[in-house]
């Protein structure tokens, strides 16, 4: 063999024959059970119950997520996710 065919070997299902897939035998999350439907009812709040969370905060590693939230309605995820 030479260096080609070596580095190829790994990838042979690929190359011969198509797609990994056509050669996975069973589903491994086959009996993973989910649920469709969430109970997650979203609060709102006013703007004192916003300005009395503010003020309880001491941080502004805290304040600042927080207020970015109240401000733009993003969820907290979201606001974390922008740096």
């Amino acid at each position: 063999m030479d260096y080609d065919s070596k580095a190829a070997e790994p990838h042979a299902p690929q190359l011969q024959g198509g797609i990994l897939y056509e050669h996975v035998t069973k589903n491994p999350v086959m009996h993973v059970v989910t649920r469709s439907k969430s109970t997650y009812r979203a609060i709102t709040i006013t703007p004192a119950q916003t300005v009395a969370i503010l003020k309880s905060l001491s941080s502004a590693v805290h304040y600042t997520p927080v207020l970015t939230c109240a401000a733009t309605a993003l969820r907290l995820s979201e606001t974390l996710a922008r740096r």
